[in-house]
């Protein structure tokens, strides 16, 4: 039997991603530890047992070929060497396809990961690291497969960045 899906609002859709997140993170035997409060952009921290580094996540659940962001006031790949970004995309049926993205890749951008300055007089937004995806540029975003980076991260030697 096929249950159709429900359309999810903006919470619904961000916090189903951040569940099945935790949920690949604890398949592939790391340890999960939530904050109290999310107020630095950090949805959940990470540690593999064989490691000590703890790695920071932060997820954004889409659907559609909406744009997902992060402010760069909140990170910078030069510094944040251990941050990652969960990108949820809910068009997949029936699961949705899950990427797991090293904030320092934001240092070499291209068509699907962007970086917007945002810095010309007048301009509302505030500086941002952006995940346009399209169809076209979807290759873009393979080496980053959820399962893919996973293998990475417990196949790194111990405190080893992978």
């Amino acid at each position: 039997m096929h249950c159709p899906a429900l359309p999810l609002n903006k919470q619904q859709t961000g916090r189903l991603a951040e569940t099945i997140a935790i949920t690949s993170f604890l398949s592939w035997g790391f340890e999960v530890f939530v904050p109290l409060v999310d107020d630095r952009g950090i949805d959940f921290l990470v540690r593999h047992p064989d490691s000590l580094k703890m790695l920071e996540i932060q997820v954004k659940g889409v659907t559609g070929r909406k744009y997902a962001y992060i402010r760069k006031s909140t990170t910078n790949p030069k510094t944040t060497h251990m941050r990652y970004v969960c990108y949820a995309r809910f068009d997949s049926q029936p699961c949705p396809e899950l990427f797991l993205i090293p904030v320092k890749a934001w240092e070499s951008p291209n068509p699907v990961l962007v970086d917007y300055a945002y810095d010309s007089p007048g301009c509302k937004s505030k500086p941002e690291y952006g995940i346009n995806y399209s169809k076209k540029n979807a290759h873009l975003l393979e080496p980053y497969r959820m399962d893919t980076m996973l293998k990475r991260l417990c196949d790194a030697p111990q405190n080893a960045d992978p």
